[in-house]
């Protein structure tokens, strides 16, 4: 079981595998991890020992070597005695140091290489070592990278002088350093690579970090300091626009960090950078590389063995890149025109980030962090004009917030092109048929909950809502909801308090005026735009009523059409958003409505009633009462006319019939009334004097035809002047109908009183069983 467990800590890849095992085997883990690295050190180690015994052994030899020549001098000084004894002597010492001289340059070559190699070698190492540290804070951090990018330095002066020797060393040599350069590029791209993430870090625990990761670039790239404060800027600028583009779900939370490192970059800029870069270059060129501590505490270097054998120029190098080529006024020159370019990409940013967001909650919610942060940030920058960005920053999320408000507003154009499906696929007996107030279906509905379905129905049908009015009254009722939803979110605004932004009011910028700005002008330009669409899309939804009112001109269901539109435009005038605004929407359609709908009440029931009305026949003349004597009561005919009218305006829906539109019928039916009746008594005299009553002769001494002609005059009165008579309603067709109907009874005019009293009081018995005229 153990070795299954060591096996799964063996199989660990990554730092998240291993915690992801109960903390007794990480810390074996731990265990394991140190054991086996003082392994490799005491490996190396031995290694390094190895190499040093082989160098004394080369030596020992050497001493060998000089023995042995010193006994062949003394064999040759015996020869030479026996020979030329000067030049022999001359020859032989001039070649014998030829020799040691060959053999010290060689050797000395071969150490200097060795050491030279040993130590590129150990860079690369320690920059690995310390790149790889995850870990720990953000200042030891900073620091690493600082002796990582001296230790590259170092590393690459050692390239230098090797490479001079490169050309002589064999093969194996020349693809040893190549590949220790090649690991050392890879490297110093990581430490690049590690430098940039700071200088784009938000979350910083000290500005100091930000400083030495600058540090640490000037050292690789021997950038002075102007020069490292241009890839500052850029690396910031880069940063903002890659958050400001960013296309994630998170977008709108990099674009806060985008903000936030503008804030940062202003604040980094104007106390912190310039000064403390400039100081912190200056001590690296006080002394010589090698000589700087974190160098020499580096143990994998072994400098105290390994630099002697370094040449001259590498152990007195020191750092060349400028370190007072920056001072404050060049500092702000660089800041100023950085700024303008860093303000469009936010601008931009926010723009994009927004302009496919159509929830006005997720906008303002975005323009109050935003806000904030520009506001907590910001305010730390000395001499800062905090309104001035701040402006441009609100005018690019006010810009979105008024787009929003237009397409929503806009959405109420949905309920014009419903009713204009609805009116092209017109269907009688379905579209323009009210569900009844007493239909059997209701007994089925959910009375739960308070029985709000039930409710809610009733409402519907006493309003002569069909399936066809609901669903456009739904949408209606449901752009209302996003409406009021807008108006919540704009009074939110105005609610809003900025004083927890500004901790510090050092940029004389008051709580007061930023509650001024942001909340109450800023809402009170939203309520007025806000207006002015609502206005506007009132108005369009007018403009598409009236064109559909032209539209069905010639249509056979005109009247049933223009029913079903004033039940539209009165549903739409209950639930106003805004009564001042809209107040006047549809006013100017009802009247041309109901008068179109109005002749699909009456139709033939005119005509019938005139027909029956001088037909001859009087029904009812044993009930006339007085002396004379007059009726009491009206026709049959009159009386089914009033109650087919009543009738009729009842299948259209009770629902109908306000006041105005009442009105409307009773002018239409005293208009074609008093017409159709008088074409029918032939009121336009005859130049003969004759008149007949639809084709009857007429006999002013015939009693019967008085008697039909008080009838009548009881009809007039009971129908024009009671039922459908009104405060100036009249014509002068009406009162030339009452003027023959009057002669041609042969009433004077007391009697023609009884017979208006008469059918006064008539009416007002009766009037309640036609309430829909009242």
């Amino acid at each position: 079981m153990v070795a299954n467990k060591n096996s799964d800590m063996a199989s660990c890849t990554s730092v998240a595998e291993a915690f992801a095992h109960p903390l007794p085997q990480i810390r074996q883990i731990h265990r394991n991890l140190a054991d086996e690295l003082d392994e490799k050190k005491y490996r190396l180690r031995n290694a390094v020992g190895g190499n040093y015994r082989q160098l004394l052994g080369t030596a020992e030899t050497i001493l060998e070597m000089s023995d042995m020549m010193q006994t062949i001098e003394e064999k040759l000084g015996r020869i030479g005695q026996a020979c030329a004894q000067r030049t022999v002597e001359n020859k032989s010492s001039s070649l014998v140091r030829l020799h040691e001289n060959h053999k010290k340059i060689k050797i000395e070559n071969n150490l200097h290489w060795w050491a030279q190699t040993k130590s590129l070698e150990m860079c690369a190492v320690i920059m690995g070592r310390l790149l790889r540290k995850k870990d720990v804070s953000d200042e030891s951090r900073a620091k690493s990278l600082v002796t990582a990018a001296k230790v590259f330095v170092i590393s690459r002066l050692l390239t230098g002088s090797l490479g001079e020797t490169l050309i002589n060393r064999d093969q194996s040599d020349q693809y040893l350093v190549e590949k220790i350069g090649k690991k050392l590029e890879i490297l110093r791209l990581r430490l690049l690579n590690a430098i940039d993430q700071i200088l784009r870090c938000t979350t910083l625990e000290s500005r100091e970090i930000l400083v030495q990761a600058l540090v640490a670039l000037s050292l690789i790239t021997d950038l002075g300091a102007e020069d490292v404060l241009k890839h500052f800027l850029c690396s910031r600028m880069e940063a903002m626009a890659t958050l400001s583009t960013d296309s994630t779900v998170k977008r709108n939370e990099k674009l806060v960090k985008a903000l936030i490192l503008y804030a940062m970059t202003l604040y980094d800029m104007k106390t912190i950078l310039p000064r403390r870069l400039t100081e912190n270059l200056a001590v690296l060129k006080v002394n010589s590389l090698l000589m700087d501590k974190t160098i020499r505490d580096l143990e994998e270097l072994r400098l105290d063995e390994y630099d002697k054998w370094f040449r001259k120029d590498i152990i007195q190098f020191t750092p060349r890149m400028r370190h007072d080529d920056v001072d404050g006024a060049q500092a702000a020159g660089l800041l100023e025109k950085w700024d303008q370019k860093a303000v469009d990409v936010l601008i931009q940013g926010i723009v994009k980030a927004l302009e496919s967001e159509n929830d006005l909650k997720t906008v303002v919610e975005m323009r109050t962090k935003m806000l904030e942060v520009w506001l907590k940030e910001g305010n730390k920058v000395r001499g800062l004009d905090l309104l001035v960005r701040m402006d441009r920053f609100r005018s690019s999320l006010n810009s979105r917030i008024y787009k929003i408000l237009e397409l929503r507003t806009g959405m109420l154009k949905s309920i014009g092109m419903e009713l204009e499906t609805t009116i092209s696929s017109w269907k009688t007996g379905v579209h323009d048929k009210p569900d009844s107030l007493w239909d059997s279906s209701a007994l089925n509905i959910d009375v739960s909950n308070g029985a709000e379905a039930f409710k809610q129905m009733v409402l519907s049908r006493m309003h002569g809502r069909n399936d066809s009015l609901s669903k456009t009254f739904k949408k209606y009722q449901s752009w209302l909801r996003l409406y009021d939803e807008t108006v919540t979110i704009i009074s939110q605004i105005k609610r809003q308090r900025w004083e927890d932004c500004l901790e510090d009011i050092s940029n004389d910028v008051g709580s007061q005026m930023l509650n001024d700005t942001l909340s109450v002008e800023d809402a009170q330009l939203l309520e007025n735009h806000l207006r002015i669409l609502l206005r506007k899309a009132f108005e369009e939804l007018h403009k598409q009523i009236e064109a559909l009112l032209h539209a069905i001109e010639n249509r056979d269901h005109i009247s049933q059409i223009s029913a079903y539109l004033i039940r539209i435009v009165r549903d739409v005038r209950s639930e106003f958003p805004d009564g001042e605004v809209t107040k006047n929407f549809g006013v100017a359609l009802l009247t041309p409505l109901r008068e179109k709908m109005v002749p699909v009440v009456v139709k033939d029931h005119l005509p019938t009633f005139v027909k029956s009305a001088c037909s001859g026949k009087i029904v009812g003349r044993s009930l006339w009462e007085g002396d004379p004597q007059l009726p009491l009561q009206p026709s049959p005919a009159a009386f089914k006319l009033i109650f087919k009218l009543v009738q009729t305006m009842g299948e259209l829906g009770g629902d109908l019939w306000c006041p105005a539109t009442v009105l409307t019928l009773k002018k239409y039916v005293a208009r074609d009334l008093s017409y159709q009746w008088a074409q029918a008594l032939q009121i336009t005299a005859d130049e003969t004097g004759e008149h007949s009553c639809l084709g009857v002769d007429f006999d002013a001494n015939d009693n019967s035809a008085k008697e039909l002609m008080i009838q009548a005059m009881f009809d007039y009165y009971l129908i024009l002047k009671n039922v459908f008579s009104a405060p100036n309603l009249g014509s002068e067709t009406t009162a030339a109908l009452e003027v023959l109907i009057g002669s041609r009874a042969d009433l004077n005019s007391e009697l023609q009183l009884r017979i208006f009293e008469a059918s006064k009081e008539y009416w007002k018995r009766t009037s309640l069983l036609f309430g829909l005229l009242m």
